[in-house]
Order: C-alpha cells, then structure tokens, then sequence
C-alpha cells in the first residue's frame, strides 16, 4: 500500500494531495465491503446524525438520485411533504429558483431543508403526469418516529410497523410492544416493509 501511495506521489502526472490519496484509498477499502460501508464527510455525517436523532426542520421527504433525476423515495407520513401532495416518484427539478440538475443529493437537501416556519417551492415533474407541477411547502419541525404505528389486528394480535431504524428505536418499539400486551397481545406482527435501514 505504502509503495504505491509513494510512486503515486512522486510519480504521477499532477500533483495529488496526500489527503486526497487517503481518503481515496478508505473510500475503496470500504466499497469493497458491501453497500453500507462508507465514508462519510463531516457534513454527510452530521446530516446522518439528524437522520438517526429522529426531529428536524424540513418538509419530511426522502430524496435520493434515479436515472439521473434527483427522485422523491418517500414523502414521510404527516409531514408538510405528505400533506402538500408529493408523491414517491416524483422528479424534483428546481427548488425555488435553482435548477437541480447537477445537483448531488447533498446539496438538494441542504436547500430544501430550513427553519421551521419557512416555505419552499418544489417544482416536480411526476411520471405519467403531462405538466410540471409546482407545490409550495411550508417547512416545520419533522418528528421522525421509527414506530409510525401500532394497533391490535384482532383480540391477542398486535401490529408494530417499524419504519426505520435510529437511536429511539428500542425504546419507541418496546413501548409499543407494552401497550399492546396490556390490550391482551399474545402474538405480534412486526411490519418491517419499506424499512431502508439506519442504525
């Protein structure tokens, strides 16, 4: 490893960075690994924390990169996103005034997220839809639960949908799962569909 790090720097054709090299080198250590396994930069990790800490200002929706198109995964259930009709699918390609093509899924996030209270124009183009649509979202506080629901299916059923996985997981599913053994729960049908991971 040391070898090639040092031809690389003496030898190659432009001058690289030995920081640029290292993290290069982690970046492909990892990928090497399975999908999970990454190295994330300051700001990558910071909005990872947001994630995982479960409530943070914004307008509740999953984007992710799709063919190309900055997409909508999934708008967060009782969310502004939600409520104000975007859709999973959807291409969103401008936020207020800026187009996002070029964009990374970073940068995208970081514009659409704000202070509660604030609005922002997601201009959409929907699949199967003839012509863009323009929905204007109010920003709020977005509480992200892992436990979006929980009910009895019938006398000793109980269902628990977890949705994804973060720091208040076990304590948002075993509260859960107590209020369900109090109604007479015996058995239990834990929902894990559409559950994209996290901690």
């Amino acid at each position: 490893f040391f070898d090639v790090y040092s031809m690389t720097r003496s030898a190659y054709v432009d001058t690289v960075s030995s920081k640029d090299l290292m993290e290069a080198a982690v970046e492909g250590m990892l990928q090497s690994l399975d999908p999970n396994s990454m190295l994330l930069t300051p700001e990558q990790y910071q909005d990872l924390r947001i994630q995982l800490e479960g409530s943070f200002e914004g307008v509740g929706v999953t984007i992710g990169q799709r063919d190309g198109w900055l997409t909508v995964i999934s708008p967060i259930e009782g969310t502004p996103a939600y409520r104000g009709g975007v859709r999973s699918g959807d291409r969103i390609v401008m936020i207020d005034s800026l187009p996002t093509e070029g964009l990374t899924t970073d940068e995208a996030v970081s514009h659409i997220r704000g202070p509660s209270g604030t609005s922002v124009l997601l201009t959409i183009i929907r699949p199967g839809v003839t012509d863009t649509l323009a929905l204007d979202i109010e920003r709020a506080v977005i509480d992200y639960p892992s436990v979006s629901t929980s009910f009895m299916l019938s006398d000793s059923v109980g269902y628990v949908r977890l949705s994804r996985f973060s720091e208040e997981s076990p304590a948002e599913v075993l509260a859960a799962v107590r209020e369900l053994d109090s109604l007479g729960a015996s058995c239990l049908v834990l929902d894990l569909r559409g559950n994209s991971g996290g901690l």
